[in-house]
């Protein structure tokens, strides 16, 4: 059993305190459609609806465990042999794949010998670290479910319309979509720290394959002093990939979006960065879709966010201040979706869009119950949108990350007015984050993608939602909310606090004494 506490849990996402510094709240109008009313999409009588089981947790519930560093099972090799660290460097843990502060005094306890390797970057010896435990992990690629309706065909490739990473490992279906390209891959990716994906993208490229990948910014240029580029990442840069570098607008704005589009026919999109932290540790969905509309919608959007990026090679200014987004985003023309007799478009784009305002309205249209697994949550206007529905008698649920629920106000407010509130962190419960962000409504109607329920989502960040009303979206959702909530607690003042004290934010982990993050991981 191989201890290797230098790589704590990789946390997710845009940090807690950026989710509050946001442009002037300015509420999207809902275009006008002209679209008959049409009956709501009710499930037949057989069919239930989705709820967990209700849980008799005592009022106070077992201290919840403070992260840890992960314990790996693998073979060890004399490279991780060399670099096992006691569990206290797990202070110095960063998260999607961007390690990169000096390791300090987390190497006093490396032998004498290994001494000198206290200056070498902490990603470049986490990376190093990385590869022991390469293709150790368990769990399957993605399985194909029986129903064919439920399945999507791409290049002889068969694959499941979603995927959670509670039950497969969704790198390995990344990987088999990339290998099974002919023509073309789009990407929008707010980082890279898998190798085999990396090594797919290389392949891709050899055979002909045309790739394009807009990424965020800071992932190609760190900002942190001591902070290296991810060798996956440099390894498309050397290669020459045509690669392009995009920052959210104002201070904390970040190119959020996880996303691919395989020879302009299947589109792959979800809550699940290109790491090792979402393969291994976080809660993540992703979903597969051959629908023309969503593919040529986000295709336009791809567009629209290649055509204002920068090349990866070209180091951008040193501006604390990220640039302002050229117009709106593409908007969806079509409204397919329907929930209780509303129309919806199948996406939404984000900054200066429309996903809060569609996600809002669907909270209106709720009636029945409201299901929320959310990694974070600071939306004034979605938390009024929960409040009305409660009011009217939905029944709503909401799921939280451990972290984000001890730190941000909106999670707070919901556990203090004694709202049915659950929260937990990754798989195992202990490392890793809950990632998701998705709701299901009325169990009958879906949203997912990589948009948080926040201020910064809505108004700074690159981001995408989806909306479907297809059953087998509803209930493979809900099923995953079940499975979390099933592992989830009852949040108590000591748990939260406990959480709160543990100072990890969901980007760079705690910061080393005396020095303050960039603000676009804060």
């Amino acid at each position: 059993m191989l201890r290797l506490a230098v790589l704590a849990s990789l946390l997710a996402a845009v940090p807690a305190r950026a989710q509050r510094a946001v442009a002037p709240s300015v509420r999207p109008t809902l275009p006008s459609v002209g679209v008959p009313a049409v009956a709501p999409l009710s499930l037949p009588s057989s069919a239930p609806l989705l709820a967990a089981p209700t849980l008799a947790l005592p009022a106070r519930t077992p201290a919840l465990p403070v992260p840890a560093a992960p314990t790996v099972r693998t073979a060890a090799s004399p490279v991780a042999m060399a670099f096992a660290a006691p569990a206290g460097a797990a202070a110095e843990a960063r998260d999607h794949g961007r390690h990169g502060a000096p390791a300090g005094k987390a190497w006093a306890a490396v032998p004498k010998g290994l001494a000198s390797l206290g200056r070498a970057s902490f990603s470049a010896i986490s990376n190093i670290l990385s590869k022991a435990f390469d293709g150790s992990d368990p769990r399957p690629a993605p399985p194909v479910p029986a129903d064919p309706s439920e399945a999507v065909s791409f290049n002889g490739l068969t694959l499941p319309r979603r995927a959670f990473s509670d039950e497969s490992r969704i790198s390995l279906a990344i990987v088999a979509v990339i290998d099974a390209s002919r023509e073309s891959l789009d990407i929008a990716v707010h980082g890279l720290a898998l190798r085999g994906v990396a090594e797919a993208l290389s392949k891709a490229k050899g055979r002909g394959v045309a790739v394009r990948i807009v990424m965020n910014e800071t992932h190609a240029w760190p900002r942190r002093r001591g902070e290296n580029r991810q060798p996956e990442v440099q390894r498309l840069i050397d290669e020459g990939f045509e690669m392009r570098t995009l920052r959210g607008s104002r201070e904390y704005g970040v190119m959020h979006n996880k996303f691919m589009v395989a020879d302009g026919r299947l589109l792959m999109s979800g809550s699940f960065n290109w790491t090792h932290a979402a393969d291994t540790w976080h809660l993540e969905n992703v979903f597969f879709t051959e629908d023309p509309g969503r593919i040529a919608g986000y295709q336009a959007y791809w567009r629209w966010m290649w055509d204002q990026s920068r090349p990866a090679d070209q180091r951008p200014p040193d501006s604390e201040t990220g640039p302002e987004p050229v117009g709106p985003p593409p908007e969806d023309p079509g409204r397919p979706v329907r929930l209780n007799g509303e129309s919806f478009p199948r996406h939404a784009f984000s900054p200066r869009g429309t996903p809060e305002a569609w996600l809002v309205k669907a909270l209106d249209a709720a009636a029945r119950s409201v299901d929320v697994a959310m990694f974070s949550f600071t939306s004034p206007e979605l938390k009024e949108g929960l409040v009305r529905a409660r009011a009217r008698g939905v029944k709503v649920r909401l799921l939280c990350d451990a972290r984000n629920a001890a730190t941000l106000d909106a999670m707070k407010w919901f556990i203090s007015e004694g709202w049915d509130v659950r929260i937990r962190a990754g798989r195992d419960g202990r490392k890793g984050v809950l990632h998701s962000k998705f709701a299901v409504i009325d169990g009958a109607f879906t949203a997912a993608g990589s948009y948080n329920w926040t201020e910064n989502a809505d108004k700074n960040n690159f981001e995408n939602v989806n909306f479907f009303d297809d059953r087998g979206s509803a209930a493979d959702y809900g099923a995953a909310f079940v499975r979390a909530w099933a592992g989830a607690k009852v949040p108590t003042p000591e748990e939260l606090a406990e959480w709160a004290r543990h100072g990890f934010n969901e980007e760079a982990g705690p910061p080393a004494s005396g020095r303050t993050p960039h603000p676009s991981s804060r």
